[in-house]
């Protein structure tokens, strides 16, 4: 079967070689698509069991690229020092990459929606982080529901205060800019190694079911271009 378009999409990792969809393939027949179109490359998945092994297999999938992202955003800030001198030097660069960084690591625990994976990894994939790595882990989904993804009022302490000057009477608000909220370097380094632990982990939980789906995937025919 010949295809119209071959798109890597490639999704490194430093001791592993992850390609989540290797190719993009468009289709004439019926059933047989990507999963762009949330369509499934699946056949004869019977039973319940088998299906949920299937939506916890693409949760896996989706999760190892939001967790390589958090370890290449929180790897780029630390290894090039974007820490020193802030927030005097790279206010803005910190503080996008901050938020960057938080919002791809929690998505695997954010309650996503769709009906062809898990909601969210596990919980029991957090038993490999360390003491610190848990406390940051919490820190961050908190931080995400309440000031990174959303403005929480609560969170920010939003209270808008009436100055007057005896000349006029001036209105600030005196609430915390969410932009400006960032981890603190020794935080933003517990994100990398936790990020880089749950990487791997999904990795291995993805490559052990793999091992069962494998045999009702449906097979793709590539025709050399030689």
């Amino acid at each position: 079967m010949k295809t119209d378009e071959e798109t890597v999409h490639a999704a490194g990792a430093s001791k592993h070689r992850h390609v989540a969809w290797p190719f993009r393939y468009d289709f004439n027949e019926e059933n047989v698509t990507c999963p762009t179109c949330r369509r499934l490359y699946f056949e004869g998945l019977e039973g319940k069991r088998m299906d949920e092994k299937f939506r916890k297999y693409n949760r896996l999938l989706i999760s190892y690229n939001d967790l390589n992202q958090a370890y290449g955003i929180s790897d780029y800030l630390i290894s090039n020092n974007l820490y020193d001198n802030y927030p005097r030097e790279n206010s803005v660069l910190v503080q996008g990459l901050n938020s960057a960084a938080i919002v791809a690591y929690a998505r695997p625990f954010s309650g996503n929606r769709g009906t062809s994976a898990t909601n969210n990894l596990p919980k029991s994939i957090l038993s490999v982080l360390s003491g610190d790595e848990r406390e940051i882990h919490d820190a961050i989904i908190t931080d995400r529901h309440t000031i990174v993804a959303h403005a929480d009022a609560d969170e920010l302490g939003v209270s808008p205060v009436k100055f007057n000057t005896g000349v006029s009477e001036i209105v600030i608000p005196m609430n915390c800019k969410t932009s400006a909220i960032v981890l603190l370097k020794e935080s933003m380094e517990l994100l990398r190694s936790a990020s880089e632990k749950l990487r791997e982990n999904v990795f291995e939980q993805r490559m052990a079911l793999e091992h069962d789906l494998k045999p009702h995937m449906k097979t793709v025919e590539v025709e050399s271009s030689d």
